[in-house]
């Protein structure tokens, strides 16, 4: 055999081995990632909002998208906008989808840490009042004791009285704006309305 053709061998193998090798990742990330399916919030369990497929490909709130998952992000691209990366956690027959959201603090009384009010940006208008008492107040209705996480960048609300169980939330705090990622409870969608 000439040395052209072994050389030609070797490369074709090398391709073959790394071809296998991307192919079996790619296939078992898809296989792995507990977000295959298409899924509702549980408060809308018609209603689709996130569909993940086995072909890489994902629909997020109607709009397409390719995506990657590390086992805590599912990152969802699409062309050349930013990437939208969605925080979850799939424990004890759940899935929690962390939905970030932009907040900007209002209250007169500032300083480097949580306390004060926190109007979210936008329309939506949610909003957190954080007391230096360990007290909350959630969209003007619902109360309650908090904790802060700062090693972990978490925040628990406790409500009082218990209509809701313990919500720990994400937080980035930089000054007088604040991204919380707020979790949500998904389930798998029940025959309604297509994400698409």
């Amino acid at each position: 055999m000439t040395s052209e053709r072994k050389k030609l061998r070797k490369m074709l193998f090398l391709l073959l081995l790394a071809g296998s090798v991307f192919f079996t990742a790619c296939c078992g990330a898809a296989e792995s990632c507990p977000l295959l399916g298409d899924w509702a919030f549980n408060h809308e369990p018609t209603v689709s909002v996130l569909t993940v497929r086995e072909d890489g490909t994902a629909v997020w709130n109607g709009a397409a998208y390719t995506w990657e998952d590390d086992g805590a992000f599912l990152t969802l691209r699409s062309g050349e906008e930013e990437a939208v990366t969605l925080r979850y956690l799939a424990e004890e027959g759940r899935v929690l989808l962390f939905l970030p959201a932009s907040y900007t603090r209002t209250a007169k009384d500032r300083d480097d840490e949580i306390f004060g009010a926190w109007i979210q940006d936008g329309s939506y208008g949610s909003s957190f009042v954080f007391e230096k008492s360990m007290q909350f107040m959630e969209d003007g209705t619902f109360v309650g004791a908090f904790e802060v996480d700062a090693e972990a960048g978490t925040f628990t609300l406790r409500y009082q009285p218990r209509i809701f169980s313990d919500t720990t939330c994400y937080f980035v705090q930089d000054g007088d704006h604040m991204t919380v990622e707020y979790p949500w409870t998904i389930v798998e969608k029940q025959d309604g309305e297509s994400a698409e």
